[in-house]
């Protein structure tokens, strides 16, 4: 008995040698698909960056025109703004000289009537009566030259 109790024994260890086999090669296989796994997790994270950087550059590119149209409206903003102060300092100028020949207009005026004054004031003091004083002589007075 002893004869096949060593048989007995050594087919069970072989079977446990065969499970052990199993059980290591199973565990190879289950890690062999982790990594499987893994790889294709990799992939599908640089397949979803990749797709994350072509939104990014597509989203950048748009920016950029809008950007550039930005600066052509600045630009077209700059030359009205210095249009209209062109054209204001043409206007103060322009008010300026009326301002200028009314002031001269006014000037003369006022020499003028200061003139007409003097020469009036000067001719009542040369006939030796106030105009107050003087009456009006009619028509025929002044045909026949009688004086009142």
């Amino acid at each position: 008995m002893t004869k096949n109790r060593k048989t007995k024994t050594s087919k069970t260890e072989n079977l446990k040698s065969q499970t052990d086999d199993q059980k290591s090669k199973t565990e190879n296989l289950k890690s062999q698909t982790d990594d499987q796994k893994s790889k294709t997790e990799n992939l599908k994270s640089q397949t979803d960056n990749q797709n994350l950087i072509l939104i990014l550059e597509k989203q950048l590119s748009l920016l950029n025109e809008q950007l550039a149209i930005k600066d052509e409206q600045i630009m077209d903003y700059r030359e009205q703004i210095k249009f209209y102060q062109e054209q204001i300092l043409m206007l103060t100028q322009s008010l300026h000289d009326a301002t200028t020949a009314l002031t001269a207009a006014q000037a003369l005026h006022a020499g003028t009537i200061q003139k007409q004054l003097t020469e009036h004031s000067l001719m009542d003091q040369s006939s030796g009566e106030p105009e107050v004083h003087k009456q009006k002589q009619g028509f025929l007075s002044r045909l026949f030259g009688r004086k009142e």
